[in-house]
């Protein structure tokens, strides 16, 4: 039986829909300090970072992902969708708790009402490094605006790579189910998944040598081996190496890395901006090394490689790189045999996921799970099209939701099936989870979005119903 993990970005507000401040989130962690959990601090410089506390199905990590506003939650994989209910609950209840009056916890949908200014803490720092590899692409809108619900769930690794394909053919029609809208400033942007809109615009203002490969493969992955060889035929950019992540100054494809053996110049990437340009430059200097790749060092790669879904893998501490680099130019059998015996963990992350109102929230959660669950059905059902199609449906997808069609299909002909193949996989599970997806068959029926919804609050009964509508409680999650 498959269990599903969740990634949720929530807002952390004001309860005017202001903008907080690092001040403002390190009560928070206090907070939850006070309460047992342990401390998340940043390997750099101490700073305390979050919170974490172990559960009987693994660890619960709260912490900051971006800057003071966005709160990040990670909850481990449950074997059923009511376990993780009653968890998402107690933990939207504690928050609640200390928010008070003063507070909200805002989900999909909403961004603060006041510009934030400077990031106070954890900014992202790579997303600054790898935007040097871009000249003259105008700014996009702020990062944070649109939440993120990330759906992880595990498998065989047969079954995982079914999957991940699965998943990336259906990326518009999560899209469509879905969509997210953000308001930014008291002014509507519509349907935009962020990473998509954001990374398919910057391809024609990349430096020399570089390029950007966002959404939907080209193709389908035939086998783990093909995976491997098309993350790692780029360059890196960014790796994670133990608890830092260091920018990798040798451009040369990975692939070429691990085979030559080559040592390569890398930098780490402070998570903290600098008060001065000679303190960033005397960092630089500091930080700059020379190592050796390992196999260990690939398992999270940034790069402008940026796909909706991915294939999530660890190696085991002790694996060897020579071994690694035999078995991924034998073949797919060998590479595939040699991952089973080597990766600690693997599970598909499906991206394409907005973070929903507070009482949907696990509509897309249950969606994809019961996907997973009736993954052969849904295999049959995408090979109706060709593969071409499913990749133009998530261009379409994104900027227009429910209205989107491609050549004379409207994308509502297709929700309705999916939704009926994930509800199947729910009720074989018995678990009773699939009544979460009801929320979903409303949508179909009257032909709206999530966004749509917030965007009708926010002009017919202005910013605070809109806040209320979209505030976290409790009880709103059912």
């Amino acid at each position: 039986m498959h269990k599903l993990g969740l990634e949720a970005e929530f807002i952390f507000l004001r309860r005017d829909g202001s903008a907080t401040t690092r001040k403002d989130i390190l009560g928070v962690w206090n907070y939850f300090i006070q309460k047992g959990w342990k401390e998340k601090r940043d390997p750099y410089n101490n700073e305390l970072l979050g919170v974490k506390r172990q559960t009987k199905y693994g660890p619960l990590i709260m912490d900051n992902d971006g800057s003071a506003i966005l709160l990040e939650v990670a909850w481990p994989p449950y074997p059923d969708l009511g376990i993780l209910k009653r968890e998402v609950r107690a933990l939207i209840r504690d928050l609640n708790s200390y928010c008070g009056e003063k507070y909200r916890i805002i989900g999909y949908g909403c961004a603060p009402f006041t510009k934030e200014g400077t990031p106070a803490l954890t900014p992202k720092g790579y997303y600054s490094t790898l935007l040097k590899l871009v000249r003259g692409a105008k700014p996009m809108w702020p990062f944070y605006i649109c939440g993120a619900l990330q759906v992880n769930i595990g498998g065989t690794l047969p079954e995982l790579l079914r999957a991940y394909n699965t998943f990336a053919a259906l990326t518009g029609i999560f899209f469509a189910l879905g969509a997210n809208a953000s308001m930014y400033d008291n002014k509507r942007t519509r349907y935009r998944d962020v990473r998509g809109h954001a990374y398919d615009a910057l391809g024609p203002y990349l430096k020399k040598g570089y390029h950007v490969t966002t959404g939907i493969p080209e193709q389908p992955f035939r086998s783990w081996k093909e995976y491997f060889l098309d993350l790692l035929s780029r360059p890196g950019h960014l790796l994670t190496i133990g608890d830092h992540i260091v920018e990798v100054l040798d451009p040369a494809p990975l692939i070429e890395v691990l085979r030559s053996n080559k040592p390569i110049r890398v930098r780490e990437v402070p998570k903290t901006y600098f008060a001065s340009s000679a303190e960033k430059k005397e960092y630089e200097r500091t930080r700059t090394r020379i190592i050796h790749l390992e196999a260990r060092d690939i398992g999270l790669i940034q790069s402008l490689c940026w796909r909706d879904d991915r294939l999530k893998f660890a190696f085991q501490p002790e694996v060897d790189t020579k071994h690694f680099v035999k078995a991924i130019q034998s073949s797919a059998g060998t590479f595939e045999k040699f991952l089973e015996k080597n990766l600690s963990n693997a599970y598909v992350e499906i991206r394409p996921v907005a973070l929903q109102q507070p009482n949907d929230f696990l509509a897309l959660p249950a969606f994809a799970l019961g996907i997973m669950q009736n993954l052969s059905a849904a295999e049959v059902y995408i090979k109706k099209y060709p593969w071409s199609f499913w990749r133009e449906l998530r261009t379409a997808a994104y900027t227009k939701g429910v209205q989107a069609s491609l050549g004379h299909i409207p994308i509502t002909k297709l929700l309705l099936p999916v939704c009926q193949i994930a509800e199947q996989g729910l009720k074989d599970r018995a678990m009773h989870e699939e009544k979460l997806l009801a929320p979903l068959y409303e949508r179909i029926e009257k032909q709206y979005t999530p966004a749509d919804v917030a965007e009708r609050i926010f002009v017919q009964q202005g910013k605070k119903a809109f806040l209320e509508a979209l505030t976290f409680a409790p009880e709103k999650i059912y």
